[in-house]
């Protein structure tokens, strides 16, 4: 039983809910997606990389000269682009985008 409080959270398409329309969805590679999207390993994994960004902007930052090391610093921060926006894609496919839209509006 989920907590009442937690209950938005909870996807049309989950298999776990009885009357989930999951079932009767064509694209069942969305059930995968999703199944990946809400493990502990895909939020872990988001979490280490925020760190390990926000290490490489100190170290950045840190520099004396700041063009010493802007070519590895520009890749480092073209990668954590794609990746920060390979992750959200995956959430938007996951919970779908009114989800999305509803969980940036309620935390901004």
């Amino acid at each position: 039983m989920m907590n009442k409080s937690l209950q938005f959270l909870a996807h049309p398409y989950d298999p776990a809910q009885k009357n989930s329309c999951y079932h009767h969805h064509p694209n069942m590679n969305l059930h995968k997606i999703y199944r990946v999207v809400i493990t502990l390993n895909f939020e872990l994994a988001g979490g280490a990389l925020i760190i390990i960004n926000a290490m490489l902007l100190a170290a950045q930052l840190s520099e004396t000269d700041r063009y010493a090391g802007a070519g590895i610093y520009g890749i480092a921060e073209q990668f954590f682009t794609l990746v920060f926006f390979f992750e959200w894609m995956l959430r938007v496919v996951a919970y779908g985008w009114t989800m999305v839209a509803f969980l940036v509006c309620k935390h901004s």
